[in-house]
């Protein structure tokens, strides 16, 4: 069995080189600490930047959704029971005269209750020929949309 022999002036190099490494392992360290931590803080302010960005850009949309939440009509479709075209369409151009200030009207303003009362059992005349005009249904949205039927009668006493 060997043992080694250390003197005062070996422990001391071997002191002196622990020490050495510790603080030259412990500077390397805090440098390279100090670089990632600039990298992470520089990632953060980009970050934080975007989120406010697109936080106001949020914000904006929700204003501009809140806008267009006030849907108005923008069109008027009929459906008739009427087989000819030339006829259909004269009458639908008078029911159309009738309901045209609807156009451009919030929805939330329209009383469907008024709109069947302009269109129920309604008498048009088109070329003299009396036609009455009853509502079978109508939808409220952003297109109306009614069905109407339409009958050939001679004028109907309420």
């Amino acid at each position: 069995m060997k043992f080694w022999v250390i003197n005062r002036q070996q422990l001391m190099f071997a002191a002196a080189c622990f020490i050495f490494g510790f603080v030259f392992g412990l500077t390397a360290a805090i440098i390279h600490s100090g670089r990632l931590i600039d990298e992470i803080l520089i990632e953060l302010d980009t970050l934080t930047s975007e989120l406010s960005e697109r936080n106001s850009r949020i914000e904006r949309l929700e204003e501009s959704l809140a806008d267009r939440r006030r849907r108005v009509v923008q069109d008027i479709k009929l459906e008739l029971n009427i087989k000819d075209p030339h006829l259909s369409l004269k009458i639908a151009d008078t029911i159309r005269g009738l309901l045209h200030d609807l156009i451009g009207k919030e929805l939330d303003s329209l009383d469907p209750r008024l709109i069947r009362s302009i269109i129920h059992n309604r008498i048009v005349y088109i070329s003299g020929q009396p036609y009455v005009l009853k509502l079978q249904y109508l939808v409220l949205a952003e297109t109306i949309t009614a069905e109407i039927s339409v009958t050939s009668e001679s004028v109907v006493e309420e």
